[in-house]
C-alpha cells in the first residue's frame, strides 16, 4: 500500500541548493529497528521520534516508537497506547512542541483516530477517537499557517483486499488543536489520491504526485497549490520534470522545495523554487546512481525524510513493488552544515 509531517523549512545560506544536493549522502545506521515501510518521522525538541511503519517484510504492523539525538543512536520508547500501522501522518511540532499522529491502517483497519506527544515520543494522549473525516492511509498532512492540514489518502471497506477496490479521497480538512476539524473543501479539483505529498510553502499549500494503484500508469505527476488554506486550488504543473510517483519524499530547505525518490525504487533528486519548475539534481539519494531509472539494488519508497541537526535524513524505506519483500532499515544523511542558516527555522 503506497499511502504515506510537517517539514521544517530552512534557509538557504553560503551554497545555492544545487551545490547541496550534489554532495554525498552517509549511511548513518542500520537498526538496531527492524526494515519498515510507511513510517513517519519527527523531529522535535532535539530529537528524532520514529513512528509505526509496515514491517516483517510487509506482514506486520508496528507500534513502536524509535528516538535518536542523531539518528546514528537510536533507542526505543515506551510502547505507545495507539494500535499498530503504517501509512499514517505526523504532523507538527506545533507551537507548544507538540506533534500528532493520525490515520494510517492495518491490513483489516483504516483508522481516524488522533494522538498527541508533547514529550518528543516519550507518551501519547488520544485527542480523539473518531475524528470527522474517514479513516484513511496514505494521507497528506502539514502545519500551515499555525492549523494542521490534511487531504488525500485512500480507505478499503474490504478486510485485506490488495488495493483493487481501494476508495481515494481528495477532501481537505483543518484543526487547532486535532480535536476539533473543519472541513475546508469536500473535493478539491485535482484528482482523489494516495501516497502524495501536501506541503506548507511560501504561505501555499502544496500537493504534489500520489497514485491511484500500485503500476506503473496509475502513479501521478501533476502539482497543484492553494492561497486560501485548501479551500481552492490552481494546478501549478500537469507534467512536471520529473516522472509520475508515490511514496516519495518531499522538505522545503530554503527557498527550494526539494523531491526526493519514490516509485518505482527510484533515487533521483529535484528541486523547485515555485512548485511548478522543475530541475533536477546531479546527485542521487543514497548515492544511488542511475538517476531517473528504476534500480532495485538501492532505490526506495515510502522511507520518510526528514530535516535535523543540519542534515537531510532519510529513513527506512521499500526496495520493493510487492507487497511482500525488501525493506529497509537504514538511515541516511546529507550533511546541510554551512549551507544553511539554521538560526532562521521556520516553523
Amino acid at each position: 500500500m503506497r499511502c504515506s509531517l510537517f517539514f521544517p523549512a530552512l534557509a538557504a545560506g553560503l551554497a545555492g541548493i544545487d551545490d547541496v544536493l550534489a554532495g554525498n549522502w552517509t549511511k548513518l545506521s542500520v537498526g538496531p529497528w527492524s526494515g519498515r515501510e510507511g513510517l513517519m518521522v519527527a523531529s522535535t525538541q532535539g530529537k528524532l521520534v520514529l513512528t509505526g511503519g509496515r514491517t516483517s517484510s510487509g506482514a506486520g504492523f508496528s507500534d513502536e516508537v524509535w528516538t535518536s539525538a542523531d539518528g546514528g543512536s537510536w533507542t526505543l520508547a515506551a510502547k505507545a497506547p495507539w494500535e499498530g500501522r503504517s501509512y499514517h501522518i505526523l504532523v507538527g511540532p506545533d507551537a507548544n512542541d507538540c506533534i500528532f499522529l493520525m490515520g494510517g491502517q492495518t491490513f483489516k483497519t483504516f483508522f481516524n483516530d488522533v494522538w498527541s506527544s508533547c514529550d518528543a515520543g516519550s507518551t501519547w494522549t488520544e485527542v480523539v477517537s473518531a475524528a470527522p473525516w474517514k479513516g484513511r492511509a496514505g494521507l497528506g498532512g502539514t502545519m500551515h499557517k499555525g492549523k494542521m492540514v490534511i487531504t488525500g489518502g485512500c480507505h478499503d471497506n474490504l478486510p485485506y483486499d490488495p488495493g483493487f477496490l481501494r476508495t481515494f479521497f481528495n477532501d481537505v480538512w483543518e484543526s487547532t488543536d486535532g480535536k476539533q476539524w473543519d472541513l475546508v473543501t469536500a473535493a478539491a479539483p485535482w484528482k482523489a489520491r494516495s501516497g502524495t505529498r501536501l506541503m506548507s510553502f511560501q504561505d501555499r499549500l502544496f500537493i504534489i504526485a500520489g497514485e491511484i494503484g500500485f503500476t506503473d500508469t496509475t502513479q501521478l505527476g501533476d502539482i497543484w497549490s492553494s492561497a486560501d488554506g485548501g479551500k481552492n486550488w490552481e494546478m501549478m504543473s500537469s507534467a512536471p520534470g520529473f516522472s509520475a510517483r508515490s511514496g516519495h519524499g518531499v522538505v522545503a530547505i530554503g527557498s527550494s522545495l526539494v523531491l526526493i525518490a519514490g516509485w518505482p525504487e527510484l533515487s533521483d533528486i529535484y528541486s523547485s523554487t515555485d512548485g511548478a519548475a522543475w530541475k533536477k539534481a546531479a546527485g542521487t539519494a543514497w548515492n544511488c546512481g542511475n538517476a531517473g531509472i528504476r534500480n532495485d539494488s538501492c532505490g526506495k519508497f515510502d522511507f520518510w525524510p526528514v530535516v535535523h541537526d543540519e542534515q537531510l535524513l532519510l529513513i527506512g524505506g521499500s526496495g520493493s513493488r510487492s507487497t511482500f519483500g525488501k525493506l529497509y532499515d537504514e538511515t541516511w544523511a546529507l550533511p546541510l552544515g554551512a549551507q544553511i542558516d539554521v538560526a532562521s527555522i521556520v516553523v
